[in-house]
């Protein structure tokens, strides 16, 4: 059997088989949802009577030459480094981009992926993913952009609203000394 023909038995199977959950776990709350063998003496599922839920079946399995396949039909492996993405068979095997990779070094991966002719199992076009990288790292300068202008917009106006408050209390004081010179102006004239 060859893969492509294992992949399309391995599609047709699963597409028809259940759900394998715990017998009787709807009954009570306690019950957790994974599968366990029913154990119990008078178990209806144990017996396999029809109307029951199915139990796990060696017939419900993959065909061998289909086990740890991608559905694309390539072996998957998981890449974090140049180095790794290097050792691949392009052939035979596909690449998955690890979760923690930061995008300095995805953007890296992609491009040499596309270099060497690696199929990335994760991404779906190359091209158009380094496009919206590209995008959101732009798009991220400009919003930074537009912070610091906002803050340096705010910083001038709260400057502005200093000086303004600092000048009116000059003046107000500068009133107020005015008022007193005139005042002991007006007492020395009258002393006088």
């Amino acid at each position: 059997m060859t893969v492509e023909e294992a992949l399309r038995l391995r599609k047709k199977l699963k597409a028809r088989k259940p759900n394998f959950i715990r017998e009787d776990y709807q009954k009570r709350k306690c019950i957790p949802l994974p599968w366990r063998r029913p154990v119990g003496l008078h178990s209806k599922m144990r017996h396999r009577f029809a109307g029951h839920r199915a139990l796990v079946d060696p017939g419900y399995g993959s065909p061998k030459e289909a086990y740890g396949l991608h559905p694309s039909g390539y072996e998957p492996v998981v890449i974090h480094t140049l180095n790794e993405l290097s050792r691949l068979n392009p052939k035979s095997q596909g690449a998955i981009l690890g979760s923690t990779l930061g995008i300095p070094k995805r953007i890296a991966l992609l491009a040499e992926a596309k270099k060497l002719g690696i199929k990335v199992l994760n991404v779906k076009d190359i091209d158009a993913e380094l496009k919206s990288i590209q995008d959101r790292i732009a798009a991220r300068k400009e919003s930074k952009s537009n912070i610091a202008k906002e803050k340096e917009a705010k910083a001038k106006e709260t400057k502005a609203k200093k000086s303004s408050a600092l000048a009116e209390k000059i003046s107000e004081e500068e009133q107020k000394k005015r008022a007193k010179e005139e005042k002991d102006k007006v007492l020395t004239a009258r002393q006088k």
